[in-house]
């Protein structure tokens, strides 16, 4: 007889709606997990396949204790080994840029990502050229190439080849000539940009061997890896080696190495490990799951079996019926969890930051469907099939029901334990990911952000920040306003200083080496606008003409490294590049970035000797109690002074709480696993309780008979299996407190791991295994010994 997969279902669902429905959940819920994590999965790992030459293109990079790992290198080493290493075919350097781009005379975008490239990217990289000349574009000054999608923005259905467009919000800043449109650059690609264009002879560190300011590519004559490749490389750039050491990765390993500069979650093969053994874990255990509750059912149908065979039917009908039951009941089960990828997938997206399509990727969808639905399913159904169809009818019907449950049942009890612990385990460490989450929103960051509204000023706007402050504070709602090149949660350049080069009052002795040193142009507003503290001297004084050109202020992170006290530190003699200048005050230290980053040393000033900062911030500190009004004042005040360029403001508060978007995201995605593997673990438990209740049927009415209360039945149904959730708490709390310590360590600030979570673990744990144990106890508390002891 043959059966469709839906009147299977159904047969089931009538027929034995508590065990089919167990399943079919647990398969389905499990089985879209995993497809949705397989799917991230396999986009991570295509990472730059697209390109021709992938398995001959290598990234260098450089490290060293100052600055760790870095994917750049200096522009006079790739050059180096274009002309003295013949294994290399050609080198490409990029370096990254972030400007507003307009038309002539139109209004300028918000800043969008432009490389500057040179000549060779063109032939190194695959990235399809829709019109124009891209080779052109990066050999021609003043020459650019736009993406698609740019094209489409600034240009519309108007030319695009052979137009003007500007890099900058005003139109002194030169125009650029259009040669060549790319295709939008896939999702799946290390390399980012909107715009491509010549890197220029003028200030671009060309000839400095100390910039590391260039990502450097090399493709090579002939395949090999960068193990094999690195110590050529070395052998010609070691008499240039300076005081770091070299790297190279594969190209098809470049994005999940810790040469990539990964944004959150993304881009780390340990999250990738993480959630791959996760969703892999969970479906293992919903398949054992299936196959756990399929061969206990198969004891509750010994009695159907039998009569069967009274009636006629062979071993091999019975096995066949059993098995192609089991395996249409596993694929109903993949129907559904495709239908429920599908409806999850947009959330996922947004989630996980990715835009994956079930549609790209069915064939291999459909493929792992058909294979998980036939060895679920023969796995499951070879117990009944063949094990229950060996059955003598008549032994069968002589006892169709057992007075005692038998010793084993181990491999069950084993298989719950095992599902409880994975539960532990996420449930766990989402609640420490939860703790730690709380600590880095909570934690005193050495500034106040609250009502602080932030805009990244165009250059224009920079250059007049005198008129933009009185402009701006002319607002009744505004309380302060400050106009600087440092403001927390914006990037600061900074250089290399041995204490010495900076005072030579200094107090460290011994030789300590050189520290990075962070520089904040700022004015004499930033410390009351940013409401941080002073603990030693005072802050700047805008009618003090010498604190503009002769005075620095340090945190204490900076004192710290010049082996002062803050008080010690008032007053010191001071030097950057040959100025004569004089500590006048200590704040407390403030975090610039995420918690993940430690507290670097700040100089902050009034001026810089290195030449005039470009660009900075506004930020400015509003009243409570307008704060749409004085936003609506800000872009009005910019915009008469910045016309061509959008006014994107931001809140200093919002700007910290999304460098944590990561770890939240991380948080939605182990309660999601935990809520999982919760539910499977409870349905394994409350289908072994079920048959336990069955096949005991007999002895819990003799002890009903022989004067057991309801709350000893009850215990009697419990104590085994709270033994079992017991035991999964024991196993699985060590783990989850040595995998969240390793989380841990990436954060220079850190939550300590107290009892907490884990009691939370221990009672959420405890109350849904009685969730699910208490119905089937109560169930077989309330059994009436007369009629379970009718027919002995």
């Amino acid at each position: 007889m043959k059966f469709s997969v839906l009147h299977v279902l159904l047969r089931q669902l009538r027929r034995r709606p508590v065990y089919t429905g167990i399943n079919l959940v647990g398969l389905t819920v499990a089985l879209a997990t995993c497809l949705l994590i397989g799917l991230y999965t396999a986009e991570e790992l295509r990472y730059d396949a697209f390109h021709e030459n992938s398995d001959r293109i290598k990234v260098l990079g450089v490290e060293n204790d100052l600055l760790g790992r870095m994917p750049s290198m200096s522009y006079p080493m790739g050059e180096m080994l274009r002309e003295k290493l013949p294994r290399v075919e050609e080198v490409v350097r990029i370096r990254d840029q972030s400007r507003p781009m307009k038309r002539p005379g139109e209004k300028a975008t918000a800043p969008v990502q432009v490389v500057q490239a040179e000549p060779s990217f063109a032939e190194v990289f695959s990235f399809p050229v829709v019109s124009g000349d891209l080779k052109r574009a990066l050999t021609e000054p003043k020459s650019i190439a736009l993406t698609t999608a740019m094209a489409d923005r600034l240009f519309g259905e108007e030319k695009v080849i052979g137009a003007s467009v500007h890099l900058g919000d005003a139109d002194e800043s030169g125009p650029f000539t259009v040669r060549a449109v790319v295709d939008n650059v896939p999702r799946a690609s290390s390399i980012q940009f909107d715009a491509l264009r010549p890197i220029p002879e003028k200030g671009s560190m060309k000839e400095r061997w100390g910039a590391l300011a260039y990502k450097t590519f090399v493709l090579l004559q002939r395949p090999e890896s960068a193990e094999s490749f690195l110590p050529h490389a070395i052998d010609v750039l070691q008499e240039r080696k300076g005081r770091w050491t070299y790297i190279a990765v594969d190209l098809s390993s470049y994005y999940l190495s810790d040469l990539f500069e990964a944004d959150g979650f993304r881009g780390q093969w340990r999250y990738l490990y993480i959630f791959s053994v996760a969703s892999l874990l969970m479906l293992f255990l919903a398949g054992i799951n299936y196959v756990n509750l399929a061969t206990l059912q198969a004891q509750r149908r010994a009695r159907e079996i039998a009569v069967h065979k009274t009636l006629g039917a062979s071993r091999g009908t019975l096995a066949r019926r059993f098995l192609g039951e089991s395996v249409l009941l596993a694929l109903g089960a993949s129907l559904l969890a495709l239908a429920l990828a599908t409806v999850v997938l947009p959330a996922f997206n947004q989630v996980m930051s990715t835009d994956l399509s079930i549609r790209a990727h069915w064939l291999s969808i459909a493929g792992f469907m058909l294979s998980f639905g036939v060895v679920v399913g023969l796995a499951a159904g070879v117990y009944p099939g063949v094990a229950m169809a060996r059955f003598r009818p008549a032994a069968v019907f002589r006892r169709h029901s057992q007075t005692t449950s038998h010793g084993g049942g181990w491999l069950h009890r084993g298989l719950i334990t095992l599902q409880f612990a994975v539960s532990v385990i996420l449930i766990a460490s989402t609640a420490v990911i939860y703790t730690q989450l709380d600590y880095v929103q909570t934690k005193n960051l050495g500034f106040n952000g609250e009502q602080v509204a932030v805009v990244s000023l165009p250059e224009n706007a920079w250059k007049s920040r005198d008129v933009v402050r009185e402009r701006v504070a002319q607002y009744e709602s505004v309380e302060h306003v400050t106009l600087a090149s440092g403001v927390p949660g914006s990037s600061m350049f900074g250089f290399s200083f041995e204490p010495s080069d900076l005072s030579s009052q200094n107090n460290r002795s011994e030789d300590v080496g050189q520290t990075l040193f962070k520089i904040g142009v700022v004015d004499a507003y930033y410390i009351q606008t940013l409401g941080m503290e002073v603990i030693a001297g005072r802050a700047f004084d805008a009618e003090r003409r010498s604190d503009r050109t002769q005075t620095v202020m340090l945190n204490e992170r900076s004192v710290k490294e010049m082996g002062w006290t803050p008080s010690e530190a008032v007053g010191k003699p001071f030097s950057l590049s040959d100025r004569s200048l004089k500590v006048i005050g200590v704040v407390r230290d403030f975090h610039q970035s995420s918690l993940q980053e430690p507290i670097k040393p700040f100089i902050l000033m009034m001026h810089t000797p290195w030449g005039n900062v470009v660009n900075g911030d506004l930020a400015v500190r509003l009243a409570s109690d307008d704060i749409p009004g004085s936003v609506e004042h800000i872009r009005t005040a910019l915009a008469d002074i910045a016309p061509s360029s959008e006014i994107e403001v931001t809140f200093l508060d919002e700007k910290f709480d999304a460098m944590y978007r990561s770890e939240q995201r991380l948080s939605w995605l182990f309660s999601a696993f935990a809520l999982i593997a919760i539910v499977i673990a409870c349905l394994g438990l409350y289908g072994l309780a079920a048959h336990a209740v069955q096949q005991r049927t007999k002895e819990i009415g003799i002890r009903k008979a022989l004067g057991a209360s309801l709350s000893n039945v009850i215990g009697l149904m419990t104590r085994e299996y709270a033994v079992l959730v017991g035991v999964a708490l024991v196993v699985g709390t060590p783990i989850a407190y040595l995998l969240m310590q390793r989380w841990l360590e990436e954060f220079a600030y850190r939550a300590s791991i107290g009892a907490a979570p884990f009691t939370v673990t221990a009672l959420l744990a405890l109350s849904v295994g009685a969730l699910a144990l208490g119905g089937q106890a109560i169930r077989a508390a309330r059994l009436d010994p007369a009629t379970t002891l009718r027919d002995e």
